[in-house]
This record gives structure tokens, C-alpha cells and sequence, in this order.
């Protein structure tokens, strides 16, 4: 019994930070350069720091099965890291969420997520299966 329980906890470990694919570099800098944008014109100067990514399996973040992305602060010494599902690693406005989040230096949506059209209730498809958000053609 201890060993499943020791195991399960691994397990959980590794679905959270483990080696599984990553987000392709054509996602991060598309990503980044619009996350970087978005923050500037909201009056973030800073703009995104570097950033570590990370991918999860589908519903095994311990904040719970609807999490899909998660930003953690650097400590000074080591960078951001980016955890994104893996359905949604390669899906531009998720990553940007989570960079945008780098670049306004806390956890929290403040106006400029929405005006910039990243939060994920702007990216649920309508009627006719396609996605309403402004990073969605093509499913990005």
C-alpha cells in the first residue's frame, strides 16, 4: 500500500513538471512578442521576463482538472516558469495568458488580460464551432 501511495505521488509530480512535449518555439514567440505588446500598451514596461516552460497532462494540476495554465515568479536567481497543459501547448493566447502574467509581476486578471483578449471565457467557440477570440484562426 505505501509503495501505490508512493507511486501516485510521482506520478502526480511528474504529470505537473515532468519532461512531456514542450511548446514549440514558434508558439513562444508569437506568444511572447504579443503578451509583450499587450503589456507595454497597458502601461507594463517591463514587459515579459525570461521564462522556463513546462507542459502537464490534461486535467492532473493539482489547482484542479479546469486549469489549463499556470505562471510561477522567478526567485531572482532562476526564471519564470510557464506550466501549460499539453493540449493547449501550442496554442498561442494560452501561452500568452500566462506571459502576460510574467510581464504585470502578479497573479490576478487586471483589465489589461481582457482588453487584450486573454482570458479564456474570449476563447470558448460559438455557434458555429469557431473560436471568438482574437488569437483563435486557425485554433491559435
Amino acid at each position: 500500500m505505501p509503495y501505490l501511495m508512493i507511486w501516485g505521488v510521482a506520478s502526480l509530480i511528474y504529470a505537473v513538471v515532468g519532461q512531456r512535449p514542450t511548446v514549440r518555439p514558434d508558439v513562444i514567440t508569437s506568444a511572447a512578442r504579443y503578451a509583450d505588446s499587450c503589456a507595454r500598451a497597458w502601461g507594463y514596461a517591463h514587459g515579459v521576463p525570461p521564462v522556463v516552460y513546462r507542459t502537464f497532462a490534461p486535467g492532473s494540476h493539482p489547482l484542479g482538472a479546469r486549469v489549463i495554465g499556470e505562471w510561477r515568479p522567478g526567485d531572482g536567481r532562476a526564471p519564470d516558469t510557464v506550466l501549460v497543459d499539453t493540449i493547449y501547448k501550442d496554442t498561442v493566447w494560452a501561452v500568452a495568458h500566462e506571459l502576460l502574467h510574467g510581464a504585470v509581476g502578479r497573479p490576478g486578471h487586471p483589465f489589461a488580460f481582457v482588453a487584450c483578449g486573454l482570458m479564456t471565457w474570449q476563447h470558448a467557440p460559438v455557434a458555429d464551432g469557431a473560436c471568438a477570440g482574437v488569437l483563435c484562426k486557425g485554433g491559435r
